[in-house]
């Protein structure tokens, strides 16, 4: 179920291994046949400053998207961090197949180590080599034009979760586009934003990015998704979700 550029890819961030990626939680013990915490290190990379909000963002995603799914769904995890929604559907009998991308080496190492294998091999983390001046100074492609390593017209179900949050107007068009041209017709994308822009239909960097939820939704029709509805809030942000056109 992993298709040749996506193993690449998560071989390329394996042979950048750091010793944390490959090590878990010590306050929390790991049981031998679970899946551990993160190290808090890898939990505040991804916006958690403790094992209580890392745990509550992947409850909240996990009741979100599972009401979502159908039988058959192959799901791209776009920002996948080090797992926190991809936990939460290791054992769902509607998932046949997960790819997490991501930017960071670590991130992906550490759920490629912990993740992939509790889910019979149906789970794997690529690394795209992106540059973010908050996440990866020294990615080596601009996020406005970055392709996924991944097969076109595949996937039929998209997470972002706080990616849109994180990337300019240039960056999240593109990534928009990159996720439709890797998704079957009618597919579906679960994207939170946050939508308080200064002043202006978008604003901010890397560290945050804000639209209107009619900017956002404008920005996914030119790159062939149409916004079905407002899910509310999942954490503090604006959940979209759109289906391919």
């Amino acid at each position: 179920m992993s298709f040749p550029a996506s193993l690449a890819a998560a071989l390329a961030s394996y042979e950048r291994r750091n010793p944390i990626a490959f090590s878990f939680n010590p306050d929390y013990p790991m049981c031998p046949t679970a899946v551990p915490l993160p190290p808090l290190e890898l939990m505040i990379r991804v916006g958690s400053s403790d094992a209580a909000n890392f745990l509550f963002v992947c409850d909240q995603w996990a009741q979100v998207v599972g009401r979502l799914l159908q039988p058959g769904t192959r799901i791209l995890d776009i920002g996948a961090g080090c797992g926190k929604p991809a936990r939460a559907f290791l054992y769902h009998p509607y998932v046949i197949e997960y790819v997490g991308l991501d930017v960071d080496v670590d991130l992906v190492n550490w759920s490629n180590a912990y993740l992939r294998p509790s889910s019979s091999q149906r789970f794997l983390f690529a690394f795209i080599d992106v540059h973010s001046d908050r996440y990866a100074r020294e990615g080596a492609t601009h996020a406005e034009q970055a392709t996924f390593p991944v097969q076109q017209g595949h996937f039929n179900f998209v997470i972002a979760a706080s990616l849109f949050t994180h990337l300019p107007t240039d960056s999240a068009a593109n990534y928009l586009r990159q996720a439709r041209k890797a998704c079957c017709e009618e597919a579906r994308l679960l994207a939170s934003l946050h939508i308080e822009p200064a002043g202006e239909e978008s604003s901010g960097d890397t560290y945050r990015a804000d639209y209107t939820r009619d900017f956002f939704a404008d920005l996914a029709r030119k790159a062939g998704w149409a916004l079905s509805a407002s899910l509310g809030e999942i954490a503090g942000q604006e959940a979209l979700l759109f289906t391919g056109r």
